[in-house]
C-alpha cells in the first residue's frame, strides 16, 4: 500500500544523500580511504562501502592501492 511506497522512496532519498555526501567528501580531498570517509561523513563503513562499491561500478571514481594499504579513493 501507500505506506510500502512511502518507505521505498524514503530509502531510495537516504540512499541518494548518503551517495551525494560521500561524493563531496571524495571531492574535497586528492585521495581518502574509506575509513576516512566514514570518519568525515559519520556513515558506517557498510553504507560507505555499498556507495563506494557502486560509484566505482559507475565509473564516478576509481581506487588505488594494494594489499592491507587502505584503498584510496580517487576521482576519474
Amino acid at each position: 500500500g501507500i505506506e510500502v511506497s512511502y518507505q521505498k522512496s524514503d530509502v531510495q532519498q537516504t540512499k541518494l544523500h548518503n551517495r551525494l555526501l560521500i561524493l563531496k567528501t571524495i571531492y574535497g580531498f586528492d585521495s581518502i580511504s574509506r575509513a576516512n570517509i566514514a570518519r568525515s561523513t559519520g556513515l558506517t563503513r557498510a553504507t560507505v562501502s555499498d556507495a563506494v562499491n557502486r560509484l566505482v561500478s559507475e565509473g564516478l571514481i576509481a581506487e588505488v592501492g594494494v594489499g592491507r594499504v587502505p584503498l584510496v579513493m580517487v576521482t576519474v
